[in-house]
């Protein structure tokens, strides 16, 4: 290995130490409490390193919002595309059943990096604009994603992007609420939530 790779490499592992140390703080604390020597104590790091890899807090905010969407936009696009292919019964019924379908896709997806979506949910509506923007952007992306698999399934109404953006905010809500809470509620959650859904998308098809 050349000193150059070597050196990225370790960039690298101390970038992911200082990212992991921030999403374990702002999971207890939120990330707008969050300090530079906060976070770089927790990774165990001098504070003075922590400018080598990001300018300010925002920086890394970013880097963890992108993060964030990137797993979500991978982990959704099979899912939506398998969506995208069933035959669904646009009553209360059927519309419930395939948002469970989606939904369970949804959960798995957290699951696997609750800290990390903890944060990006958080931020949606957290301090800093910077952020606010990322995230809200990345949201968007999955709605866009979603949208035409709503609307193919004949879920979407007269405006298939702003039923996926209504169905999205109230997925959000509900896994926020799940990640928050010191119980497992995880399957009260996605029962919950699937059938308030299924209300939202049998109104989309028949104002449609």
């Amino acid at each position: 290995m050349s000193f150059r790779t070597e050196h990225k490499s370790q960039r690298e592992k101390i970038s992911a130490k200082l990212i992991d140390g921030a999403l374990s703080l702002a999971a207890a604390q939120g990330y707008g409490s969050l300090s530079l020597r906060s976070v770089a104590r927790e990774a165990g790091i001098a504070p003075t390193s922590f400018y080598r890899h990001f300018r300010d807090m925002d920086e890394m905010g970013l880097a963890m919002a992108h993060m964030a969407e990137d797993e979500l936009l991978t982990g959704m696009k099979e899912s939506v595309a398998r969506l995208a292919q069933r035959p669904v019964k646009t009553d209360l019924v059927g519309l419930e059943s395939f948002l469970r379908a989606f939904g369970e896709s949804f959960f798995r997806i957290l699951d696997q990096n609750e800290n990390l979506f903890l944060f990006f949910f958080r931020e949606w509506a957290g301090a800093s604009p910077v952020i606010r923007e990322a995230v809200g952007l990345g949201i968007d992306r999955v709605c866009r994603l979603l949208a035409p698999a709503l609307e193919k399934a004949g879920a979407g109404g007269p405006d298939p992007r702003t039923t996926a953006h209504s169905l999205m905010t109230l997925f959000i809500r509900a896994a926020l609420a799940a990640l928050l809470s010191e119980e497992d509620k995880r399957v009260q959650t996605l029962s919950r939530v699937c059938g308030q859904g299924a209300l939202l998308l049998l109104g989309a098809v028949r104002a449609a």
